[in-house]
């Protein structure tokens, strides 16, 4: 397919026009890409997963849309192929206020706490620490804090704010990335100890060293009624865990196996791709894309089959706003990704050209409207 025929038949199934064999090859194209490639640069593909796209199907008889953000997506592709004429023109698009362009996306920032209580603004250059029992360093080996008396230290915490992330190598060499709006709290050292054990709020992913006779546990706490909400246990594994106070506890497995349970004594074992989510004190297991779950960590926005609160809760986050709702909400689903490197103004741009939803801004303030 070269391009005039590609852009040709993308026109047609816009205007619904397109045969059920048009259609056919569309789908086919979509799941077999690499065998039907076009002439697109691979900077262009890369631009895919960078754009939220108003994706198939077309037709709007039902409240629900989606956005693709699947680089195989022939939709996308053939969209970047032709020039991205797909989008509806910046000029058609619902003005956002400018002031939106003024609100930054988030970047490194977080504070560690020490348990005598000294608190330290971690450098916003710097992309993470390494505890040891003695000191934290960047990664780069400049030393963030170094004890300075001989009184034993027991525990620290790391802090993101709302619009920060930060990553954290713990004593025994396993690595945490911290999102936005989140906490981490461990001890300085893991020596003499049965378990491996740190106390989440919000979210991280983790990569966790083996270590055969020492389980690692992440327990989450809701911290309004300080009480533990769930533990989850590994040897050695990938998972990402989300442990929002407004949002069910999720936790997904990337690879390895982990045991999660909550106080009531209901259990669940996660395989890779198995996502547990805590609902009413009941854990509940379910099949996902791994690559939305842990999109954050790797610089993007992603999300599907989110209504538009969820969403706009993500970019609330990372782009530390606050949003108000004015009118009847969206019914409307999302799915798509985009890069945390963007203005929110470009963002709620694409969320606009869905013609969904559309928004004012004020300040930090953004009002969501029907």
């Amino acid at each position: 397919m070269n391009r005039e025929e590609a852009e040709k038949l993308l026109i047609k199934y816009q205007a619904g026009q397109c045969t059920n064999e048009e259609k056919a090859f569309l789908n086919d194209w979509y799941l077999h890409y690499n065998e039907f490639p076009l002439n697109i640069s691979e900077n262009r593909i890369e631009q895919i997963g960078e754009e939220i796209f108003v994706g198939l199907p077309v037709q709007r008889k039902r409240p629900t849309m989606k956005l693709i953000f699947k680089l195989s997506s022939a939709a996308a592709i053939l969209a970047l192929a032709i020039g991205s004429w797909y989008f509806i023109s910046k000029s058609q698009m619902d003005e956002v206020t400018t002031n939106a362009q003024e609100i930054l996306p988030g970047g490194n920032k977080a504070t560690l706490t020490l348990d005598n209580g000294e608190m330290v603004e971690l450098i916003g250059d710097k992309t993470g620490i390494v505890v040891t029992d003695n000191s934290v360093s960047y990664l780069d080996g400049q030393i963030a804090h170094k004890k300075s008396d001989n009184r034993d230290a027991v525990m620290q915490t790391l802090s993101t704010p709302t619009g920060g992330q930060y990553h954290v190598v713990l004593p025994d060499g396993s690595k945490v990335w911290l999102n936005s709006a989140s906490s981490i709290r461990y001890p300085v050292s893991f020596l003499g100890k049965k378990e491996r054990q740190v106390i989440l709020t919000g979210e991280a992913y983790f990569e966790v060293q083996k270590m055969e006779k020492i389980p690692f546990i992440v327990s989450t706490e809701n911290v309004m009624e300080n009480k533990p909400k769930q533990q989850v246990e590994v040897l050695g594994t990938q998972f990402n865990v989300s442990s929002y106070n407004d949002m069910n506890v999720k936790t997904t497995l990337v690879e390895g196996s982990v045991r999660v349970s909550v106080p009531n004594g209901n259990k669940v074992r996660l395989s890779p791709g198995d996502q547990s989510v805590l609902s009413d004190k009941r854990l509940k297991v379910k099949q996902v894309d791994t690559d939305i779950e842990i999109a954050w960590k790797n610089g993007k926005t992603a999300f599907e089959s989110a209504d538009i609160v969820s969403v706009m809760s993500m970019l609330a986050r990372w782009y530390d706003i606050e949003v108000i709702y004015e009118g009847k909400l969206s019914t409307a689903k999302f799915s798509g990704s985009v890069s945390r490197s963007k203005n929110i103004s470009e963002v709620l741009k694409l969320l606009e050209s869905t013609q969904e939803v559309h928004f004012k801004t004020k300040g930090r303030e953004i009002t969501v409207m029907n």
